[in-house]
């Protein structure tokens, strides 16, 4: 097996190329995560002949270490080389190795839903201020959001936002949104448009749009209780990491 030491690259290679077009070509994540798994594997057997060739004592069938650790500058620097500047360009170009969230859950038919103000040019506008409301606002990037809150109801507690893919009801930065999103309110924040406040999705990446519900609840500072106030559905994107 040793005398055959060269087929390690060769397959790390080829492994990286079978994981390269199944980012470009596929979406099912049972199909990412082999094809993950079997790029651990290589590398794992990549270092398994490294040591192989570099202790091992069998002059017969292997050449002389100086000549095992030329071999493997020769051939597996190069080899590695390409297969990672091939990965680079497939990330660069096509967006291969992302999340494909937005992929996975398109826009439902006859799904309705709103689009994000731009905050640079458009402000809220309540239709109506006999009941709460709240209000989405593209960020500086894909995927964050700002969001402002009209509170018809004099509360006193606090609110937060949380946020479902509308298909398949699968709650977004479960860890981050709601903690992003806490804001305290007194009474005397009732029928007020409150201040923006920030939040990131990321869930997909840029360009890639599905459908999100946006929640607003409230936890009473008293009794401790929650409840929804209002939802809305929005079209969402990812921040691309």
């Amino acid at each position: 097996m040793v005398r055959f030491w060269w087929v390690y690259p060769v397959v790390l290679v080829l492994c990286l190329f079978i994981i390269a077009c199944e980012y470009l070509f596929c979406t099912s994540p049972l199909l990412t995560n082999v094809c993950f798994y079997i790029v651990v594997l290589a590398f794992l057997s990549q270092i398994v002949c490294i040591v192989v060739l570099v202790f091992c004592k069998g002059h017969n069938e292997i050449p002389e270490r100086r000549n095992k650790l030329l071999y493997l500058v020769i051939i597996c620097l190069p080899l590695c080389v390409i297969a990672t500047f091939f990965m680079f360009v497939v990330i660069l170009f096509t967006g291969g190795m992302y999340d494909r969230f937005g992929q996975r859950h398109p826009i439902p038919e006859g799904v309705e839903y709103l689009i994000p103000l731009d905050g640079k040019i458009e402000e809220a506008k309540i239709d109506n201020q006999s009941q709460n409301d709240i209000v989405l606002y593209n960020g500086s990037q894909g995927g964050m959001y700002d969001y402002r809150v009209y509170l018809h109801e004099k509360l006193c507690g606090k609110i937060w936002i949380e946020c479902y893919e509308v298909g398949k009801n699968e709650r977004l930065s479960r860890n981050s949104i709601e903690k992003q999103t806490m804001l305290s309110v007194r009474p005397v924040d009732a029928n007020i448009l409150l201040p923006k406040k920030h939040f990131t999705i990321y869930e997909g990446v840029w360009g890639e749009y599905y459908v999100a519900r946006i929640e607003l609840w409230f936890m009473d500072s008293i009794t401790h209780k929650s409840r929804k106030l209002i939802e809305k559905t929005y079209r969402v994107e990812g921040w691309e990491r």
